[in-house]
């Protein structure tokens, strides 16, 4: 087709200047129609202008009022303007065009059509394709918005669950450790206490240790007093309860080393002996010491007192020991008096001498316990006078009679009862002569 609107240009171009020969004057009309013929033939030969193709050029150009040329330079440039391109080398356009010789324009554009067609189908189709994939993902993506949100809320019915246990788990784990915690305090406190406790138990027990060696000391001398009193050997220094620290020559009073810080009070008798071996063997033998004392005044650590006996040949002298065996000076010995007593060596036992006898008890720190029956924490009893059986009732007694006679009795039963309880007890009894070797004697 090129081909042909070349030569439609051509013929265009030859016809234009055939139209110029005849119109340039008629002068030299053979020279200028052989020079125009010449002329046209560089466009078109004569051989050439009867072509169809010529006649549809030079028509064309008629009808669009153009020259043959005009009409052919038109076509050429929107040939050119078609092809995109100012060169218009038939090689290199079919070149440019990726053409055969034997490839035209409309076959190549034909087959592009139809390239194009198809691509079109097959884009077609894609669309289709992918509208369908595009309602399937549609579809899909409102099944798993639909299914996020029964996930989103099973999350959030798990984070609540979730929740309740980590809060469960927390609370838990903050009552744990408080209770670790409070544990742990208890348990150094506990262990403080027991450390406490321990050390106030060492210290409880190094004094109840202290305590016991005292209180042993003390018993062994207690002890010594309770054997004293009761007729047996015992150790003789725990009997001494001082000694004497001076006489003095113009009254004859003795200084003993004893006072008020020992509980000893004015009145107070003691025996005064060689040493302490001798306090035993008074006891064994049932006499008093060589003399008795009494206490007429009282300092912190000494007192003064009065001689009551002495025993001719044996003179009190500085050294000499002094004992009362119901008087410690750290002990309040308790003691049951019963009975009736005859203090002042009368003849006639008598109650009243036996309140006598609980006053002076009491007044030399000794404790006097009330009624006529043993206790388990009894340290001496002291007998009055042993009752006399009553002679019997003669048949015609007297209501009077009778009355004194049960009381004779019973006042015998109790003497001879408290006496056997007491031994059976391991008791010392005392009668006033005893009681009163023991403790210096002599009424004052």
């Amino acid at each position: 087709m090129l081909v042909g609107l070349v030569v439609f240009v051509l013929m265009s171009v030859v016809f234009l200047a055939l139209t110029i020969i005849f119109f340039v004057g008629k002068t030299n009309e053979h020279e200028k129609a052989v020079a125009a013929e010449q002329a046209l033939a560089t466009f078109i030969r004569s051989e050439e202008r009867g072509r169809d193709n010529a006649k549809v050029l030079e028509e064309a150009a008629t009808g669009n009022q153009r020259s043959v040329f005009g009409e052919m330079a038109e076509r050429a440039q929107a040939v050119q303007q078609f092809m995109g391109s100012d060169d218009a080398d038939l090689a290199a356009t079919r070149t440019a065009l990726n053409l055969t010789e034997t490839d035209t324009v409309r076959g190549a554009l034909s087959d592009l059509r139809q390239q194009v067609k198809a691509r079109s189908d097959e884009a077609g189709s894609l669309r289709t394709r992918l509208a369908d994939a595009t309602k399937q993902a549609e579809a899909l993506r409102a099944s798993g918005a639909a299914s996020d949100k029964q996930h989103q809320a099973a999350l959030a019915k798990v984070d609540g669950t979730i929740g309740d246990f980590r809060a469960a788990v927390e609370d838990a784990q903050n009552r744990l450790n408080a209770a670790i915690t409070a544990f742990e305090t208890f348990r150094v406190e506990l262990e403080e206490s027991q450390r406490n406790t321990l050390a106030e138990k060492d210290r409880e027990l190094n004094e109840s240790r202290e305590e016991v060696s005292v209180l042993s000391e003390k018993v062994a001398a207690l002890q010594s007093k309770v054997e004293l009193a009761s007729g047996r050997a015992t150790n003789p220094a725990d009997l001494v309860d001082a000694s004497v620290a001076g006489i003095d020559p113009t009254s004859g009073n003795i200084f003993i080393s004893i006072g008020s810080q020992s509980r000893v009070t004015p009145g107070m008798t003691f025996e005064v002996f060689d040493n302490a071996a001798s306090i035993v063997a008074s006891a064994e033998q049932g006499s008093g010491g060589k003399a008795s004392i009494q206490i007429l005044k009282v300092g912190d650590r000494t007192s003064t007192c009065r001689v009551l006996r002495s025993t001719k040949g044996q003179p009190v002298i500085k050294g000499d020991v002094v004992a009362n065996a119901v008087f410690d000076p750290n002990y309040r010995f308790k003691f049951l008096v019963h009975g009736a007593f005859d203090v002042n060596k009368d003849g006639r036992a008598t109650p009243a001498e036996s309140d006598f006898l609980r006053e002076r008890i009491r007044s030399w720190g000794g404790e006097v316990i009330d009624g006529s029956d043993l206790t388990g924490d009894l340290d001496f009893i002291v007998l009055g006078s042993e009752p006399a059986l009553p002679a019997p009732l003669p048949a015609d007694a007297t209501e009077s009679q009778t009355t004194a006679y049960v009381a004779a009795r019973e006042a015998r039963e109790k003497y001879e009862t408290l006496f056997k309880e007491a031994r059976d007890a391991q008791i010392p009894v005392l009668n006033w002569n005893r009681f009163s070797t023991l403790t210096g004697g002599g009424v004052g």
